[in-house]
């Protein structure tokens, strides 16, 4: 990493507005923890439009009681690259990464949802726009950020805070204000789904599917491996979970099943992947991989 600068004052504050006397105290810290974790993978999403080998770290610089209220800097990780011009692009890009997060949770905060396809494309518009303010790259080929990177980083920071209880919020403090969102906040798959989905495919198939990980217990997807990526299903085939529960079926590693699948797969405008949701209707069979044993 290149060296810090420690005259530099933090960028920004996370101010954490709980009950006094709560119950539970570790929730806060919990949920304090989630919402760095939420507001890094912002960051990651908003560096691409930068550069795509930009790895922005947040650090942290300190920490005060009474509410709770966390200092954090904006730090990046070195990187070669010819694109961006031989300044220091360091404070403008932190400088945009701030401002970034402050116009998604300002409105996420005012909206307590994702209301429409409309209110999506300005944000992402406007944080688009705040890319090319920064002027760090020789040329002007700042990767758009699309509405749907705002749409799951919303979600991402909607399932941070799903820990705060009611009356609770969180506040990002900066030179450009405080952005606050509450208890209230609440963006799903099915929201986003609704929103920006342009065509929805639905197909019913056969395949055969590399079990790399059973569900023994309950209800959870199976992993399988198809066309050597993770594919991820459930089974809805109940006499056959059945047999296979009561070890009447036998899965080793390295087998396969024969199944019939049904796969719905919406996307967007641009044809970006929102969702996917597959399950297996029927298993047919299982495939034993072929295993070569030496002679004794």
């Amino acid at each position: 990493m290149s060296d810090l600068n420690n005259g530099q004052k933090p960028d920004f504050c996370i101010e954490i507005d709980f009950r006094p006397n709560t119950p539970n105290p570790e929730r806060i810290f919990k949920f304090a923890a989630s919402y760095i974790e939420a507001l890094q993978q912002v960051d990651w999403m908003l560096a691409q439009s930068i550069d795509a080998k930009l790895r922005p770290v947040l650090l942290l610089e300190k920490v005060e009681n009474g509410s709770i209220k966390v200092w954090l800097k904006e730090f990046f990780e070195a990187i070669d690259d010819d694109a961006l011009k031989k300044i220091d692009w360091r404070p403008a890009v932190g400088k945009y990464l701030v401002k970034g997060k402050y116009i998604i949770l300002e409105k996420l905060g005012a909206a307590k949802k994702l209301e429409t396809r409309e209110m999506v494309e300005q944000i992402a518009s406007d944080i688009n726009k705040l890319a090319q303010d920064t002027n760090v790259l020789h040329m002007p080929a700042y990767r758009p950020i699309s509405a749907r990177d705002i749409a799951y980083s919303a979600k991402v920071v909607s399932d941070a805070t799903s820990i705060l209880q009611e009356g609770e919020s969180v506040s990002l403090v900066s030179d450009f204000g405080a952005a606050t969102v509450g208890s209230d906040l609440s963006v799903t798959q099915e929201q986003i789904d609704l929103i920006l989905a342009s065509e929805t495919i639905e197909n019913t198939s056969t395949r055969i599917l590399m079990v790399r990980r059973p569900d023994f217990l309950g209800n959870a997807s199976w992993e399988f491996k198809y066309e050597k990526r993770r594919f991820d299903a459930k089974i809805e085939d109940d006499g056959w979970l059945a047999r296979f529960r009561a070890g009447e079926i036998d899965i080793r590693p390295g087998d396969a099943l024969k199944v019939k699948i049904f796969e719905r797969t919406i996307y967007d405008r641009s044809g970006e992947v929102l969702d996917e949701h597959r399950v297996i209707l029927k298993v047919i069979g299982v495939i034993r991989e072929i295993r070569n044993t030496l002679p004794i």
